[in-house]
């Protein structure tokens, strides 16, 4: 199988047979907001400018997204040559204080963020976390929506990992950072008490 040329607004990898978007992406320290990478969070949606991507890639977006090429780097085998763009769709962001950074073992940290507007938010749901330079990454919320404007993360150092290597060893008590709203669409909703759980302990 012949590489596939991925275009990211000036920068290109080359997929090779059985990688995804994303993974080129990464090889070559292509920056792009990633997270679960398998198709849940929807963090590393992107859109093709030209060709259709394929349906596979597409699973779980909304039609209008779908119409207009968007796709999932994590789920996307190319078939052809692609140019694509970072997803343009608009993030609406707070700023929160950090307030407290404690560490549950050697490689996973508790990050305490104030945020100065309330967020309505489900059990499951995730926000972006974004740095001054814009850096931004995907983490779930860990405590109860009962505090609107107190969220906790646990925060699991990856080796390289330009954004978790920087919370643990940079970030400080006193620091703000860009929080979105609340994203993903798997949550537990507590009125449907008839609804069966599956729970899933992964990552950190």
């Amino acid at each position: 199988m012949t590489p596939k040329k991925i275009s990211l607004e000036g920068q290109e990898a080359f997929c090779q047979e059985g990688e995804t978007v994303l993974e080129a992406l990464l090889r070559e320290n292509i920056d792009i907001p990633y997270s679960c990478q398998a198709g849940a969070c929807q963090s590393c949606l992107v859109r093709s400018v030209e060709v259709t991507p394929p349906a596979s890639s597409q699973r779980g977006l909304r039609e209008g997204l779908r119409r207009q090429k968007y796709f999932l780097a994590c789920l996307c085998y190319p078939e052809q040559d692609m140019v694509i763009t970072r997803s343009k769709l608009p993030d609406y962001f707070t700023e929160g204080m950090v307030t407290g950074k404690q560490l549950l073992n050697p490689e996973t940290l508790l990050l305490t963020i104030e945020c100065k507007d309330p967020l309505d938010f489900y059990a499951g749901q995730f926000v972006q976390l974004k740095r001054s330079d814009g850096l931004t990454r995907s983490y779930s919320i860990a405590n109860s929506r009962m505090h609107a404007t107190h969220l906790t993360f646990h925060i699991r150092r990856l080796a390289g990992g330009k954004f978790s290597e920087w919370v643990h060893r940079e970030l400080q008590v006193g620091d703000t950072i860009q929080v979105s709203d609340p994203q993903g669409l798997c949550y537990y909703l507590p009125e449907r008490q008839e609804q069966g759980l599956l729970l899933i302990g992964t990552g950190s």
